[in-house]
């Protein structure tokens, strides 16, 4: 052992056994002190072997410590230089996959996942071959990951559900960031979603978050999904109405409806016979981001249209139509 190392242990032990006629140095001057006689009898003669112990007993744990270090010094210094190379390659990683996922306009979501997963593996990676210097197999750790993923899977089961459901949301994309969906029963826009949970806006200013366990394993409607929608609205007239006025009142009443796809025609049908009143359907096209004021102008003029089926005396007027204009700086 070097001679330093002896000195060093063998003072400390000296002070942690309160050797010494006087202070922690032995030295009367060190604590402005009197000398006092050292003490003597039984406990005197047994002072020296405790010191004695306790200084081998140090000097063979630092033996121990500087052979392992002479036999796995090398391996130290290589696992060093594994988990540094790996921090730096997987950060590089992650970076670059996050750049490659904005250039392919990919799912923020989804890019963020990928990263840090290619991130986490490739430390993983190297944590499993810092351990192989060591002597540590791989069958040892596949072992020791399998008893905690076990306990982990019993622990966590409704949160491991949760992500495994927001990993397929993610991977199958039924909706996305911005779309208008019902699901778990809430309507709303989505505003992020998550590995655990998705995010969802409603109309009224509500914020709901929403496990991905419930979204994924029941139905999902996504309601901004293609470019068009059609605004249904359905109504009872009384049988005693003639049946050929009241189609082309409502007729009348769908071509006025205003915003519209003029490309699609209006759909006017009766569908059943209720009590004492015929039901009829009126059905319109429009895009998807002008539905909620179609289907509001549809409504009026479907019950102006009715009010005037209904009462032969009243004089038909003009059904007001409803427009929506565009967004300032917009070009026609």
């Amino acid at each position: 052992m070097h001679p330093m190392i002896a000195s060093t242990l063998s003072n400390v032990a000296l002070f942690i056994l309160g050797q010494g006629p006087s202070g922690p140095t032995g030295d009367p001057a060190a604590t402005g002190a009197t000398s006092v006689p050292a003490a003597t009898g039984p406990s005197a003669v047994a002072t020296g072997p405790r010191v004695e112990a306790a200084v081998e007993k140090a000097r063979a744990t630092v033996g121990v410590v500087e052979q392992w270090f002479r036999d796995n010094g090398y391996n130290v210094l290589g696992a060093l230089v594994i988990l540094v190379g790996a921090w730096i390659i997987s950060g590089w990683a992650r970076r670059t996959i996050r750049r490659a996922s904005d250039r392919a306009r990919m799912d923020p979501t989804l890019g963020k996942f990928f990263s840090n997963l290619a991130r986490w593996g490739i430390l993983a990676l190297a944590i499993v071959t810092s351990l192989n210097l060591f002597g540590i197999g791989n069958t040892s750790f596949a072992a020791l990951l399998g008893a905690a993923g076990l306990a982990l899977g019993l622990g966590f089961q409704g949160s491991l559900s949760h992500f495994a459901s927001g990993v397929m949301l993610l991977v199958f994309r039924p909706f996305k960031v911005g779309d208008s969906v019902i699901v778990a029963g809430q309507a709303g826009k989505v505003n992020e979603i998550d590995l655990l949970i998705t995010e969802i806006d409603t109309a009224d200013g509500r914020r709901i978050i929403v496990p991905n366990g419930q979204i994924f394993g029941a139905i999902i409607e996504n309601t901004s999904h293609h470019p068009r929608r059609r605004a249904d609205v359905v109504v009872p007239v009384p049988m005693t109405v003639n049946v050929d006025r009241t189609r082309k009142l409502l007729e009348r009443a769908g071509n006025s409806v205003r915003p519209r796809l003029e490309s699609e025609p209006i759909e006017v049908s009766p569908l059943d016979f209720v009590t004492t009143n015929l039901t009829w359907a009126v059905r319109v096209w429009t895009t998807r981001e002008e539905y909620g004021a179609t289907r509001d102008a549809l409504v009026r003029a479907v019950k102006l249209a009715v009010d005037e089926a209904t009462n032969p005396h009243l004089e038909a007027s003009a059904t007001p139509t409803l427009t929506v204009s565009p967004p300032a700086g917009t070009r026609s």
